[in-house]
């Protein structure tokens, strides 16, 4: 594969600076000394898809006795048994999907997207800094066996930070303290890897590529290191008082005042994290948009502008009080928070007006689709919850269930998928099988879809029976639909790039934009 400015371009590429990643780096080189950013980024990203796809199966299990677990009526034996000491607890199970696809998957994931992507759309073979890029993958190699160990340890974790509760109430175990150092690597992997990436932006770009003309996905990936330089280490504060907290019995944030201290640290709904999780994925679907259309965005810089005031606005998270852990309406309890609805929808305007021409449809577009259906669906269930309540303190825990896996679980998921696919020609040089893409998207927006109408169904009391209920068959239903979605993605990589059954292709640049030309 080889890199070519554009014609109108006064930018020379340098073929030998630019050729084939084969020949990027030493040949001598392995998985487990490497240094290339393609190799680092499709381990991290393979890992996260496959644990991803554990906890979407694992999710889906937990839809059939949320409602059971609601009102008090799990059995004490069996699978996902209301036992606090089962191997198969639902409260083990429960806590191994919540925080492993919101604080182990999502975030690296699109970490390890951006390893791999951002270097290439600015005309660069490797990172700034790749010693550390191999450092971070190995980071988070070692942060998944902590987490791993700490769900299959004991009895499991004690919860921390994903449902308000003080977390100076509870004793440290063997299994918390592990989850806890799970949760500390990843916060300095995720620190590591945005300096990585922010600087790779500022200093790698191709001779007469301004950072004003980078790719959509690119600039939105720099704006979400940014933001995470600011709030992955506040994060790892939070960490540190807990740990304080639990192992030595002390008593910080049950001092006055350092509740709102807890909410802003480590409660994962009152960091700018949550929201952040989006922005990444509002980039690949501008950038999906932009390579269909074969053109920039319609206005100009105005779609980096929008992506700079969406990253902007997640910051909003740190502006409630201390009711922000009661609040039903998450991730976006606050006025501040409930403002990206703004620049995310004039995003997806920009988009259609892009595409307001003949555009010859792609498979592609589908991710695009899945996201302005769920984010929708997502606005339509706050409107809901305003006019109709939801007063029930157990149901409203099952509505923010819903709201927070339809936002914060499948829109990141899908569009990563997206990502990768969309990606794939200017990574490894071939694309991806195009019926497969399809599917996986199809898969993916009925996945997000029907596990939220599920979880709806359950929290606004809809459905009938027990564990067996219509509404919990349905967000079933859902899970197993996004574990698909991300197997096909992962068939379809193996076979497209490592079997060699994709087309190959050359990618040029073009004033920031992507050009797939076949080979």
């Amino acid at each position: 594969m080889t890199l070519t400015a554009s014609p109108g371009s006064s930018m020379t590429v340098d073929q030998a600076a630019f050729g084939d990643l084969a020949t990027a780096h030493s040949t001598s080189e392995t998985w487990f000394t490497t240094t290339d950013h393609r190799t680092i980024g499709g381990l991290m990203a393979g890992i996260s898809l496959v644990v991803g796809l554990v906890g979407t199966v694992l999710a889906s299990l937990v839809s059939l006795k949320l409602d059971d677990a609601v009102q008090g009526k799990l059995s004490e034996s069996g699978l996902l048994s209301g036992s606090a000491d089962g191997a198969m607890s639902f409260s083990r199970i429960f806590n191994a999907q919540r925080h492993g696809l919101l604080i182990m998957v999502a975030g690296p994931l699109f970490l390890a997207l951006a390893t791999l992507a951002v270097p290439r759309m600015i005309g660069s073979t490797r990172l700034a800094f790749p010693r550390l890029g191999a450092f971070t993958l190995w980071a988070y190699e070692a942060a998944m066996a902590l987490f791993i160990a700490s769900i299959v340890v004991g009895d499991g974790p004690s919860t921390l930070s994903l449902v308000g509760v003080n977390p100076s109430s509870e004793p440290m175990n063997h299994a918390t303290g592990l989850m806890l150092g799970a949760f500390a690597v990843v916060a300095v992997v995720m620190t590591l890897g945005a300096i990585n990436i922010v600087t790779t932006v500022l200093t790698q770009r191709a001779p007469g590529l301004r950072l004003g003309n980078v790719a959509p996905y690119v600039w939105a990936s720099f704006v979400t290191a940014g933001i995470t330089l600011i709030s992955a280490p506040v994060f790892a504060a939070g960490l540190l008082i807990t740990f304080v907290d639990r192992h030595f019995n002390s008593t910080l944030y049950a001092a006055d005042g350092f509740s709102r201290v807890y909410t802003h640290t480590l409660w994962f709904f009152g960091r700018p994290d949550a929201l952040l999780l989006i922005l990444p994925a509002l980039g690949i679907a501008s950038q999906i948009v932009a390579n269909t259309a074969g053109k920039s965005l319609l206005g100009g810089p105005v779609d980096k502008i929008l992506l700079s005031f969406f990253g902007v606005l997640t910051l909003g998270a740190w502006a409630g009080g201390d009711w922000l852990l009661t609040s039903v309406i998450q991730p976006t309890p606050t006025f501040l928070t409930g403002l990206i609805v703004i620049p995310a929808g004039l995003l997806v305007l920009l988009w259609l007006g892009t595409l307001a021409t003949k555009v010859k449809p792609t498979p592609g577009l589908l991710f695009v689709v899945a996201l302005i259906v769920m984010l929708g669906l997502a606005g339509i269930n706050v409107l809901v919850a305003a006019v109709r309540g939801v007063t029930d303190a157990n149901l409203q825990d099952v509505w923010r269930i819903n709201q927070t896996s339809l936002m914060l679980t499948a829109v990141p998921l899908v569009l990563a998928l997206g990502g990768l696919v969309e990606f794939a020609p200017i990574i490894w040089g071939r694309k991806t099988l195009q019926p497969l893409v399809g599917l996986a998207a199809l898969a993916g927006l009925g996945g997000g879809v029907l596990a939220a109408l599920g979880h709806a169904g359950i929290a606004y009391k809809s459905n009938v029976g027990d564990s067996a209920s219509v509404a919990s068959i349905v967000a079933f239903v859902g899970g197993l639909l996004l574990a698909a979605a991300v197997t096909i993605t992962l068939l379809n990589l193996l076979g497209s790039i490592v079997g060699g059954k994709g087309e190959a292709v050359e990618a040029s640049i073009s004033s920031g934009e992507l050009t797939e030309v076949a080979a």
